[in-house]
């Protein structure tokens, strides 16, 4: 049967020498070629054997012959498989194929029989050795390296594409050691020749891909790591190529794809490679609404951890932390409120998929291998955060983010905030400027890990964010501010003033209360490390700036405020304590009123303001009632403590302080009703028992007039101290 058959495939080469017609007849033999049983594959070798040669020994070339043998390629790559068969004869007969198939690639390129039988020494030598009666058992890498030794200097360059292609093929053939053997030429040749394909890598790693998938169902499925090495090899020849390729994979990564990102992780100078063009897919189109969540984006973040988490790039990771963690941490903001959109290619396979693809958890999840990968683990455990939804809670992550960092690795904050530097920018959208901002506060908050050479250059960068048009981006900027307290002295004297300046004009910040409350709580935090000539041409804008917020609606706003002039304190000396005393007869009022505020906060900056008064009044007998007050006594007591010292400077503070006290009657607030009420008792019992201090009989009187109409008040306590003083005072009137 196989005899006629040779015969029967003669004569039709006769009858016709053509390509075509050999083209044909390997067509009708391939799928015998990749079956289970030896003898279909032996058959089929056979065959085709008898056809080469009748091929060879037949074809005549003309002029108007075809330059190139086309089937060639493709007829040699499904040979290859066959040259590493397990059955002797099967393999035998196919390196005599493969011969054969060089023979007439050469006939058509028009090479001398001598040059061709020279370059088939090696392959002759092999098959013996290998194949031979007396030759030994099969040694695949021995045969691999002298076909891809032949191949890659017989095959000419229009070839390559065909015989890559099916040799590509060839990686799901049946026989296991047909397969490794495959693998390797494949290997060899995309490392000598895989240059030459340049525009087609794509294509074949997403060829390779899916034979990975198919591989992994059967007993190939260790060879997949094999099959990823080639896709390696096709990436130091096209990095973008095979980057671009990948990322438009299927989401969530696959175990194919896996495979591959930790093979193109296995090596820094090609991982470093790998890892940029991720980076600036990742980083593309940033201004861009939506650019965060398409399928390119995701699958780049998700290839990034992949191949973080292997470890092996950690010297890659350690150089390019800074820019690595800016680009994640703009992703990270870009993210937010984003649902993932997937490709036209990907759409159908994302709704059949019940895995969520959430923006803000990959790129997290980035993160945390990127810190994990350069040891960081802590650092990569602070990442934690369910439901990130909002800007109040990035900032809150990235805070602990970049504590962790300046506890535990505080080597690699310069790297981290010089990459955020850029995103600071007016020009930048929202969402990144607010995830700079707050890694910088932080990090001046943290004193940027004991770093004062980096902490004032993020100062410095903060000072110029402060006029920044979101309210958010204004907060942050100005919360890091006062770490210039931290700087040296003389970089405190450089940049004081401009601090100050910046702090002064948050205060007015008429877009959002919680800017003009970072605002005061800065100069709180600020002013006492400022050299005093520095503050005392700003006193009188300090003073105005901040006294309306003693009558807020906020208590933290108040409590600010009230302590910036505890702060001002310390620069009333010598010829500036008169001014400081002229400020504080304009506060004095509310400062002991609100004394026993429920917000302790408030109550606190009020006896601190009272006791930084009493310093710069100088008056041992003031200081030291105010040193043995407790806020437990209650108020009578404190503002008899006070009148009963008779401190000069504060007996000339009555009149004002009576006439500001007087508004207070109609104040919304009980305890301030009760409080004016007993303030007000206390100094006129003092002043008006005296001849020198006296108040004026119309203050007098419009005082008598509010305690009456506190008789009526709907708050009994009001009430009871307003009935329990008003006799006092009515009775001194009396004596005047």
């Amino acid at each position: 049967m196989v005899e006629k058959l040779h015969i029967l495939i003669q004569e039709l080469l006769r009858q016709e020498m053509e390509q075509s017609t050999l083209d044909e007849i390997f067509t009708m033999l391939e799928p015998w070629l990749k079956l289970d049983q030896d003898l279909s594959r032996e058959l089929s070798v056979n065959i085709f054997q008898g056809a080469l040669k009748a091929y060879v020994k037949g074809v005549k070339l003309s002029v108007n012959s075809p330059s190139n043998f086309t089937p060639g390629p493709y007829m040699i790559g499904a040979m290859i498989p066959r040259c590493c068969d397990p059955s002797k004869r099967v393999r035998k007969i196919a390196m005599e194929c493969l011969q054969h198939l060089l023979r007439i690639l050469a006939l058509y390129e028009g090479l001398t029989v001598e040059t061709v039988e020279q370059a088939l020494v090696q392959l002759q030598a092999v098959n013996l050795r290998c194949n031979g009666e007396d030759g030994g058992k099969l040694e695949i890498s021995c045969v691999s390296q002298a076909l891809v030794s032949v191949l890659g200097e017989r095959v000419q360059h229009q070839h390559i594409l065909s015989l890559l292609d099916s040799l590509v093929e060839g990686v799901l053939d049946t026989q296991i050691g047909s397969v490794q053997g495959t693998i390797q030429v494949l290997t060899g040749l995309v490392v000598t020749r895989g240059s030459e394909v340049f525009q087609n890598i794509p294509g074949f790693v997403r060829k390779l891909h899916d034979k990975m998938g198919l591989m992994l169902l059967d007993e190939t499925a260790d060879m997949c790591g094999d099959v990823a090495e080639v896709v390696q090899q096709f990436c130091v020849h096209n990095t973008r190529g095979v980057v671009v390729s990948l990322i438009h994979l299927e989401l969530p990564v696959d175990r194919e794809a896996r495979l591959i990102w930790q093979s193109l992780a296995s090596e820094n100078r090609l991982g470093g490679e790998v890892l940029d063009v991720l980076l600036e897919v990742v980083t593309q189109d940033q201004e861009k609404e939506g650019s965060a969540s398409t399928h390119p984006v995701m699958g780049a973040a998700s290839a990034m951890t992949v191949m973080l988490d292997t470890h092996k790039l950690e010297e890659v990771a350690r150089v390019e932390l800074g820019r690595v963690v800016s680009s994640l941490v703009m992703l990270l903001s870009r993210s937010l409120g984003t649902k993932y959109s997937p490709s036209s290619g990907n759409l159908n396979k994302a709704n059949e998929t019940t895995v969520i693809i959430d923006p803000v958890n990959i790129a997290l999840e980035t993160l945390r291998s990127l810190f994990s990968c350069v040891n960081c683990v802590v650092v990569a455990s602070s990442l934690t955060c369910s439901g990130l939804s909002d800007y109040t809670q990035l900032v809150g992550l990235l805070s602990r983010l970049v504590q962790a960092v300046a506890q535990h690795a505080p080597h690699h904050l310069p790297a981290i905030l010089s990459g955020h530097v850029p995103f600071t920018a007016a020009t930048v959208p929202e969402c990144m400027r607010v995830a700079s901002l707050a890694v910088l506060q932080s990090c001046a908050e943290q004193k940027a890990g004991g770093d004062l050479a980096l902490l004032f250059s993020t100062h410095s960068v903060l000072l110029k964010s402060c006029s920044d048009s979101l309210p958010l981006a204004r907060r942050l900027a100005l919360q890091g501010v006062p770490q210039l307290s931290a700087c040296s002295e003389m970089e405190i004297e450089t940049s004081c003033v401009a601090s100050l300046t910046v702090l002064i004009t948050g205060v007015e910040d008429e877009q959002c209360s919680a800017v003009s409350l970072t605002a005061l709580r800065g100069l709180v935090s600020l002013l006492p490390h400022v050299p005093p000539h520095h503050i005392h041409p700003l006193t009188s804008t300090l003073a105005l700036k901040v006294r309306p917020f003693f009558e807020s609606s906020s208590d933290d706003h108040r409590a600010a405020a009230i302590s910036i002039y505890s702060c001002l304190a310390r620069c009333a000396d010598g010829d500036h304590k008169t001014r400081y005393l002229d400020y504080a007869q304009t506060i004095l009022v509310p400062v002991l009123l609100h004394s026993t505020s429920l917000h302790p906060p408030t109550s606190q900056a009020c006896l601190d303001t009272l006791t930084s008064l009493a310093r710069v009044t100088q008056f041992p007998p003031l200081i030291n009632s105010l040193s043995s007050y407790n806020p437990t006594q209650g108020f009578t007591a404190l503002v008899s403590k006070i009148v009963s010292c008779k401190c000069r400077a504060l007996i000339e503070m009555y009149p004002t302080a009576v006439a500001n006290a007087v508004s207070y009657f109609k104040s919304k607030n009980p305890m301030l009703r009760c409080n004016v009420v007993s303030l007000l008792a206390e100094v006129l019992c003092y002043t008006q028992d005296t001849e020198h201090e006296q108040v004026q009989d119309e203050l007098v009187t419009a005082v008598i007039q509010g305690m009456v109409e506190l008789l009526r008040d709907q708050d009994r306590e009001v009430r009871k101290f307003a009935a329990k003083n008003l006799g006092r005072i009515v009775i001194l009137a009396n004596k005047i």
